[in-house]
C-alpha cells in the first residue's frame, strides 16, 4: 500500500517514517487515518520483530498541526482529537515487538509524546527534545505526561512541562530519555543497528519481556514477581531455549526461530 504522509519499509525490522517534512512532519487527521492503517497491518504481522519510527527531513515530528486543528473549538473537540491520537500512541507501545524511535531532529510538543509511547529511543545530536505545549497554552494530551512521569519523576516531569526547555540529547541520555546518540543524519542507523541487534536474540524471550515490563509496571514486588514468573514459564520449554543450551554446550552461534 502506498500512503500520503507515512512512508513504510516493511521487513522483520520495519521503518515508519512520518513524511510531511514541509510542514515539519505535524501530525494532522489524514496522518491520523494513514497511521490507523499502518498499525491494523503492523499488528497482524506475525513476522514482524522490530519497529523504527522517525520523521522524514530534519525534524522528528513537530506535534500537532495547527492548522488542521482550528476546526477544534469546544473542549469536546480538543479532548475527541486527544483520545484519538492518544489510542494512536498506546497502540504503537502495545505492539508486542520493541519499538525504537529515530530522532533524526527536533521532537517538540506531541512530538515529545511520539517519542515517549516508542520503548527506546536513538537521538542525533542536532535533535532535542522540547515540551512547549505550555507556551501554546495547553499541555500534553497523547499520554506525555504519564510516560514522562514514569521515566523522570514528579520534580523532573514538572520541571520539562513547565519551563519547556530545550533537552539536548546528552542531557537526554543522561536523563534516560534516550539509549543511544549518533552522529547527525545517522539517528535511523543507529536505530536500526539497535533494533538488528535486539532482533539476534531469540523473539519469543524478546516479547515476553516487553510483556512482562508492561504488565509489572506500577505493581506491588510481589505481583510483579508473579507475573515475571508465569512468563518465565511460558518461554522455559520453547525450542528457542533448548537452541541456545545446545549451542552453548557445542560452542556454536544459536540459530533461533520463534518457536
Amino acid at each position: 500500500m502506498v500512503w500520503r504522509n507515512l512512508t513504510v519499509e516493511r521487513g522483520a525490522v520495519t521503518l515508519l517514517m512520518v513524511n510531511r517534512p514541509d510542514q515539519r512532519n505535524a501530525i494532522d487527521f489524514s496522518t491520523m487515518d494513514e497511521l490507523e492503517e499502518v498499525l491494523t497491518i503492523l499488528e497482524r504481522d506475525e513476522a514482524l520483530r522490530a519497529l523504527v519510527l522517525t520523521g522524514g527531513g530534519d525534524t522528528f515530528v513537530s506535534g500537532g498541526d495547527l492548522k488542521d486543528f482550528l476546526v477544534l473549538v469546544t473542549a469536546e473537540d480538543g479532548q475527541r482529537m486527544a483520545r484519538r491520537m492518544g489510542n494512536i500512541l498506546s497502540r504503537v507501545s502495545r505492539l508486542p515487538v520493541p519499538v525504537i524511535a529515530a530522532l533524526n531532529g527536533p521532537a517538540v510538543g506531541g512530538g515529545t509524546e511520539v517519542a515517549l509511547a516508542c520503548d527506546l529511543r536513538v537521538a542525533a545530536t542536532n535533535a532535542y527534545f522540547s515540551f512547549r505545549q505550555v507556551t501554546m497554552g495547553i499541555m500534553t494530551a497523547w499520554g506525555g505526561a504519564p510516560r514522562l512521569l514514569a521515566l523522570l519523576g514528579f520534580s523532573r516531569s514538572l520541571y520539562y512541562l513547565l519551563t519547556a526547555e530545550r533537552i539536548t540529547p546528552e542531557q537526554a541520555l543522561q536523563l534516560g530519555l534516550v539509549q543511544r546518540v549518533t552522529p547527525e543524519g545517522q539517528a535511523v542507523a543507529g536505530a536500526i543497528e539497535l533494533a538488528r541487534q535486539i532482533v539476534s536474540q531469540p523473539p519469543l524471550a524478546v516479547r515476553a519481556i516487553k510483556r512482562t515490563l508492561q504488565q509489572i509496571m506500577g505493581a506491588s514486588f510481589d505481583a510483579a514477581a508473579a507475573v515475571e514468573v508465569t512468563e518465565f514459564g511460558q518461554v522455559w520449554p520453547s525450542e528457542d531455549h533448548l537452541e541456545a543450551v545446545n549451542a552453548y554446550f557445542a560452542k556454536r552461534s544459536p540459530v533461533f526461530h520463534g518457536r
